[in-house]
């Protein structure tokens, strides 16, 4: 299997029971027909496990590395420090898992509160839409605007403060 394969394991029966004769392993590619009933209801005889590999596809999206840029760096969520990484291009910023900085301490932080973009050499954020406001530097950041932010700039969303630190390219 490659490192893009995938597998999904289903155990039936009991667990706690030492493997005996009976017990089966099967490992089926994802190319194999298999009737989904006979992955939706366990077997009637002994114990088994069904191992069904996904096999790869051209239609999985490769994902591409993205330089870092910096970082930023909040004392309020943890007061011994926590920092998230910064990466070329686009971070999404909020409580939603499919943000690339996840905050989800904070309530006052929106599921989708902020985009910090950073293209060519500088960093700029963008509120959006937020329903609690974003701030630069003490500064609020109105509804979709965009704010240029430099090394060292305090960023604010929700009840939390950041500190912005650039690497050093």
């Amino acid at each position: 299997m490659s490192d893009n394969d995938k597998t999904q394991i289903f155990n039936y029966g009991n667990a706690s029971k030492s493997n005996k004769e009976e017990d089966k392993t099967q490992h089926l590619n994802k190319d194999e027909n298999v009737a989904k009933t006979q992955l939706q209801s366990p077997p009637t005889a002994g114990d088994q496990t069904i191992i069904i590999g996904q096999g790869s596809s051209n239609s999985e999206k490769t994902t591409t590395k993205r330089k870092l840029v910096g970082w930023l760096v909040s004392y309020t969520l943890d007061e011994a420090g926590t920092d998230f990484r910064l990466f070329e291009g686009k971070n999404k910023l909020g409580r939603n898992q499919s943000n690339d900085i996840r905050i989800f301490q904070d309530p006052k932080i929106s599921g989708e509160h902020a985009t910090l973009l950073f293209r060519g050499n500088d960093l700029y954020v963008k509120d959006e839409l937020a329903s609690n406001p974003s701030f630069h530097n003490s500064n609020e950041i109105k509804p979709g605007q965009t704010v240029e932010v430099a090394d060292g700039d305090k960023l604010q969303f929700g009840d939390n403060e950041f500190i912005f630190r650039k690497a050093w390219l």
